[in-house]
């Protein structure tokens, strides 16, 4: 067959028109590392992108800096990936369009087309972010930036964690580059597929990105302490630069320029040291325990075993360096003794922490638990230290002329505490109880007012950073953050059947005697409206670790599982671990990042607790108009979840629960979705 030169114009004019970047851009030449090869690639040089942040729905104070993240991340991604000009929010264009934007709260068709024009670029990054009830859902498309035609787009659910672990913008890096036709070598695409599994990136550039977003975020919420914290976690320029002006602000007690008066000045002081005091309850410590056990004490008369290990913590100096800046910065107003009233408004009590360990065999069956208390006055030692530094600092700071406290570069430096090690020992463990191998993990962190009577409990489960020292040597388990239910509630016989729980699920079992999760017991549990959607290739990596028997899941990679209620939790953390020993990230990433209602404690239930649920459905058909049994169609805990006939959403008598608040949310028609619940 022969082909003219004619035809093969027209092939390569209509390639043009149909992929202008096949037109408009240059090849790339990369090494692959797979082969040792130099390969010729389409990168999008001399093409330009615009990435605007996306237009966003639902989300509250707690979660604005995510729209942020993920404009930063994709023009990291952009510029790390391709060889497109990036124009990004730095540029003087894009910042006029997105002031506009925050006068009207979202983008238009018209605002896109508008953007393209004025910033002369080819392609636009089109994005939206939804939060309803705790469920994410990203979507991104690259428009023409003359047309705003879509030409690659990216619409999928996410958690909170793959936001802010990267996971999220990886994947849609992954999609978007090659519908636009740009090429990725091997290694690249083995990079953006390697998922983190834990809240927090391993990559120093994507935490600092987070940080240095939630410190923006911070900053608008007028929380000048959580700004300034989150400043000094990042080692970006724009972080360093943002630090130092609300540094030397706080450090002249000049916080911003809309207080007027002494009044008002007072009062957002107050304000601060009320912030001061919630950040350092959540942030005052850095806890390091090592998994790996020390010399065990066997006592053969009783044929038990006594098993230690060490831990030990440190003051976090982050927050050592935010207390300074705010405590220099009220001394420099003058006005700290007459400002007070008696009622310790300018009064910081360091806290003390009690921490629970648990002992755990290879099944995650607890073997023991310890509560130790962190309370030797480390914490107290150094914030003394920094009231008696203040003072001299600050004679030296005005003899050389200068007016802040520390600078963002040297912030890490101003911790020089020693550490003390512990042991908590796990005493009198038959040895009949002891697996080939066991593993220690935090189950409770209190928070106490160390000037209360008694000790007051202030907050439980704080998000205070903590260490894992020897994880890789005492186990074959991948990372993954394990589920820890949260304190029970105390008013827990407030809550009853069909009402709304405190994660705003539906209250389906209520227990007299209550049931035990890791030594706690619970006597209430609620179901989550969202179901989480997976796909099938996460559906084959679930039913690879899982043995069933009927409708039952009987073993999890080979270790049986307890149907008792309250030990879906302790099911699912091993769920976890076996994928993430089989090195299935995305199983991981899924359900450890699940989150409803502002709870991540949200757990897959066992035989038990799926059945407490359709004895509720079915007890309460008579009054809903649900049409009993007949409403559960499918009930397969690990594969799947429940699934209801589009009839029985019909309620008008029952008005503590409506079943249709749950339509479109219980509808899976296949096996790809999962139910959570949550003990309270």
């Amino acid at each position: 067959m022969k082909i003219g030169v004619v035809s093969i114009v027209a092939v390569l004019l209509a390639l043009s028109l149909v992929n202008p970047v096949y037109a408009a851009s240059k090849k790339s030449k990369k090494k692959d590392s797979n082969t040792s090869t130099t390969v010729t690639l389409n990168r999008g040089k001399g093409l330009r992108i615009t990435v605007p942040s996306p237009n966003t729905s639902g989300l509250s104070d707690a979660d604005s800096w995510t729209a942020q993240v993920i404009q930063d991340l994709m023009t990291t991604g952009f510029s790390t990936y391709t060889d497109m000009t990036v124009i990004d929010r730095s540029n003087e264009a894009l910042v006029i369009e997105e002031q506009k934007r925050s006068e009207k709260g979202t983008y238009s068709d018209s605002d896109y087309l508008e953007m393209g024009k004025i910033t002369q670029a080819q392609y636009l990054l089109v994005g939206k972010l939804t939060n309803a009830g705790g469920v994410y859902r990203l979507a991104l498309n690259i428009n023409d930036g003359t047309t705003n035609e879509i030409k690659a787009s990216f619409n999928e659910s996410v958690s909170l964690n793959d936001i802010q672990n990267g996971n999220a913008t990886n994947q849609a890096l992954l999609k978007l580059l090659p519908a636009l036709g740009l090429d990725l070598t091997s290694d690249e695409i083995n990079k953006l597929n390697a998922k983190a599994t834990t809240a927090k990136s391993n990559d120093e550039r994507t935490v600092s990105t987070v940080n240095l977003a939630k410190g923006m975020a911070a900053e608008a919420n007028k929380n000048t302490v959580e700004a300034l914290a989150y400043y000094a976690s990042s080692q970006t320029k724009e972080a360093a630069m943002r630090y130092d002006k609300i540094s030397v602000a706080v450090a002249t007690g000049n916080i911003r320029e809309d207080v007027k008066n002494d009044i008002a000045a007072r009062k957002e002081w107050i304000k601060i040291y009320s912030d001061l005091r919630n950040y350092i309850n959540n942030n005052a410590i850095v806890l390091t325990y090592d998994v790996r056990p020390g010399e065990q004490e066997v006592d053969y008369r009783t044929e038990t075993v006594s098993i230690p290990f060490e831990y030990y913590y440190e003051v976090n100096p982050t927050m050592l360096e935010v207390y300074k800046q705010i405590e220099k910065g009220l001394r420099a107003t003058g006005k700290k003794d007459s400002w007070s009233t008696g009622d310790g408004e300018f009064r910081i009590s360091e806290p003390n922490y009690r921490v629970t360990f648990v002992l755990k065999d290879s099944h995650g069956s607890v073997l023991g638990s310890e509560t130790v208390s962190l309370n030797d006055r480390t914490i107290s030692n150094a914030f003394s230290t920094i009231q008696h530094n203040i003072d001299r600092e600050t004679e030296e700071q005005k003899k050389a002329g200068q007016t802040r406290g520390f600078t963002h570069s040297n912030r890490r430096n101003s911790n020089s505490n020693e550490v003390n090690k512990y042991t908590v020992k796990f005493s009198k463990i038959p040895y009949t109880q002891i697996t080939d191998s066991i593993s220690i993990g935090v189950s409770k962190i209190e928070v106490l007012d160390g000037n209360y009577y008694r000790s007051k409990v202030l907050v439980t489960n704080p998000p205070i950073e903590v260490v894992v020292l020897g994880q890789n040597q005492s186990s074959k388990a991948g990372s993954f953050r394990e589920i820890v239910a949260r304190e029970p509630e105390k008013d827990y016989s407030a809550y009853k059947k069909g009402s709304r729980g405190p994660a705003g699920g539906i209250v389906f079992e209520e227990s007299k005697k209550g049931f035990q999760i890791n030594g706690t017991t619970y006597y209430r549990m609620e179901v989550a409206p969202l179901v989480l959607d997976y796909s099938s290739t996460i559906g084959t990596k679930l039913l690879s670790l899982i043995e069933t028997s009927g409708h039952s899941v009987t073993k999890i990679n080979g270790k049986k599982i307890s149907q008792k209620m309250g030990q879906g939790l302790v099911n699912t953390n091993m769920l976890l671990q076996a994928a993430a020993e089989k090195g299935y990230n995305d199983v991981v990433s899924l359900i450890s990042g699940y989150t409803y209602g502002g709870f991540d404690d949200w757990f897959i239930p066992n035989d038990d607790e799926i059945d407490s649920i359709g004895y509720w459905l079915s007890w309460s058909a008579s009054s809903s108009g649900i049409r009993g049994q007949d409403s559960l169609l499918y009930l397969f805990t690990w594969e799947g979840a429940i699934s209801l006939r589009d009839g029985a959403y019909q309620s008008s008598q029952y008005t503590s629960w409506n079943v249709a608040d749950f339509k479109g949310y219980w509808d899976c028609d296949r096996a790809d979705c999962i139910l959570f619940v949550r003990a309270f």
